[in-house]
């Protein structure tokens, strides 16, 4: 691995020219993490615009390493044809490839196949299947140890954003679509919010105060969480 030690090297010492030129190097010998790498740098280029962004190379760099199954590459593909990168924009390619990285349980390709199926993007719309994907990237996370005490809200651990944004979502169809408000999913609900407000996500914190107002008929509690998503 001495060529990811270099090109870390020339990483921090902001030089991507020879960054790509050892990626490139480890690429011809077949390195799905190499080639990989190579696709996200043409994807999004570099801060100093020394290397711009290509779509065509950042494509085909992540088709070499989704050949080795490579799962964030699947992932990558899908966002390239979700958001018609050098491409037509084709919601059922990108819901292939994103299905595919979803086998490797990928939280942003979770994410995005609830998205598709919930606005129904080059389909036909499905709550069930959306609430699935959601569900799952929701339950896919690095969190240790979260807890509420006395208004002071306490997260011992980064959480993936794609975690705590499916959260509020599920919150948010189980408080506004009525043919998924049984008991058990209005519990559901205040736990999906509270993951979500515990990460200061805004939305999450709305739709809490959303909650408490109209649900519980706690006005205090729902000015406390409004006031934090303002």
């Amino acid at each position: 691995y001495a060529w990811a030690k270099r090109t870390y090297f020339y990483i921090i010492e902001k030089n991507p020219q020879l960054a790509i030129k050892h990626y490139e190097e480890a690429s011809s010998r077949f390195n799905m993490i190499a080639q990989f790498k190579l696709g996200k740098l043409y994807l999004e280029g570099t801060k100093d615009n020394i290397i711009t962004p290509n779509y065509n190379l950042s494509k085909k760099y992540f088709e070499e390493s989704a050949t080795s199954n490579y799962p964030d590459a699947f992932y990558y593909l899908g966002k390239i044809y979700y958001e018609g990168l050098g491409v037509e924009q084709n919601y059922k390619r990108a819901r292939e490839y994103f299905e595919y990285s979803a086998l490797y349980s990928n939280k942003k390709a979770l994410y995005y196949l609830g998205r598709i199926f919930e606005n129904g993007e080059g389909m036909s719309a499905s709550l069930s299947e959306a609430i699935g994907y959601y569900s799952r990237c929701a339950e896919s996370h690095d969190e240790i140890f979260v807890y509420y005490n006395q208004r002071e809200w306490t997260n011992e651990t980064r959480i993936n954003r794609y975690y705590y944004c499916s959260n509020n979502i599920l919150g948010s169809i189980y408080l506004t679509e009525k043919e998924f408000q049984d008991k058990e999913n209005i519990e559901k609900c205040v736990n999906n919010l509270n993951i979500a407000a515990l990460n200061e996500y805004p939305h999450g914190q709305n739709n809490l105060g959303i909650y408490y107002e109209f649900w519980v008929n706690d006005i205090d509690k729902a000015k406390y969480f409004y006031s934090r998503a303002s």
